[in-house]
């Protein structure tokens, strides 16, 4: 899976438990969910040697900042 769909993915799981009233900016709460849940993936695998996934996961993180 490239990096732009996980991020579309993430966005689209946090979404869905987000999403409460179109008034409320439901989008910015979802993307701030998945960046968290990037960050946490990331911290785990950081100076494991993962450096392939860790770019990868920097990459989705990027991905999920543009949308």
């Amino acid at each position: 899976m490239t990096a732009e769909e996980k991020a579309k993915e993430l966005l689209d799981k946090m979404w869905d438990v987000t999403y409460q009233d179109e008034e409320y900016l439901p989008n910015y709460e979802a993307k701030q969910c998945a960046l968290i849940c990037v960050d946490e993936i990331i911290k785990q695998i950081d100076g494991k040697t993962l450096t392939d996934q860790t770019d990868y996961w920097e990459e989705v993180k990027q991905e999920i900042k543009r949308k």
